[in-house]
């Protein structure tokens, strides 16, 4: 499956959920501000993400929102700063 660049971005409450989902997103992507993560991932893994991140929330304080952007939109991406956009990581077969 084609991955998609996707950004990821959460409000979290509470500092042990927040570290849950940061550790979560940290082996799918790249933190890029302090909320914020750079994806690049397939729908499914996608899927399993949302679900696995979903489960976590607190309806009442909590959200989580995912863009998922094109090849198009993401080569027009400014980035300004040092950290540039992230590359994909390449997928090794065993």
């Amino acid at each position: 499956m084609k991955p998609y660049f996707t950004l990821a971005c959460y409000d979290i409450h509470a500092a042990k959920t927040r570290r849950r989902i940061v550790r979560i997103l940290s082996e799918h992507g790249v933190r890029v501000q302090k909320s914020v993560f750079e994806l690049h991932v397939d729908r499914a893994e996608l899927t399993r993400l949302q679900h696995e991140i979903h489960a976590l929330l607190n309806p009442a304080t909590d959200s989580a929102r995912y863009y998922l952007l094109c090849a198009d939109c993401k080569a027009l991406t400014v980035s300004l700063g040092e950290t540039p956009l992230q590359a994909p990581r390449p997928y090794v077969l065993i």
